[in-house]
C-alpha cells in the first residue's frame, strides 16, 4: 500500500499580486510571529506568519474570506483574496511527498 502525506516542515510562502510574485517568506525559519503589509490591488492587507504558518490577519475586503481562512500550514490549501487579486500558496522547500510503502 502506498501512502502520500505532505510534509508541514521547511515550508515557503508565495504571496502573488495576480500572477506575479510579490513577496516570498521561508516559514521554516520564522521562529517568532511577525507582521507585514502588502499591496493589493485595491487595498493593503495584514500578513502574519509564524514558524510554518501563515494568515491574514487584516484586510478591507467586503466578504473576508481570506481573513477567516485563518492560519495555514499545508501545501494543499492556499490563502485567496479575489477582491485584492491576491494568493498565498505555500510550498515545501525540501520535497513535496513523502511515500511510504
Amino acid at each position: 500500500m502506498l501512502i502520500f502525506t505532505q510534509k508541514k516542515d521547511n515550508l515557503i510562502a508565495k504571496i502573488y499580486h495576480r500572477d506575479e510574485i510579490i513577496e516570498v517568506v521561508d516559514l521554516s525559519k520564522e521562529n517568532d510571529p511577525r507582521e507585514f503589509v502588502i499591496q493589493g490591488e485595491i487595498d493593503e492587507m495584514v500578513i502574519e506568519v509564524k514558524h510554518n504558518a501563515i494568515r491574514v490577519k487584516e484586510a478591507n475586503c467586503p466578504h473576508q474570506d481570506c481573513v477567516t481562512t485563518s492560519w495555514v500550514n499545508s501545501t494543499n490549501r492556499p490563502i485567496i483574496c479575489v477582491y485584492n487579486y491576491v494568493s498565498i500558496k505555500l510550498f515545501n522547500g525540501v520535497s513535496n511527498v513523502d511515500i511510504e510503502i
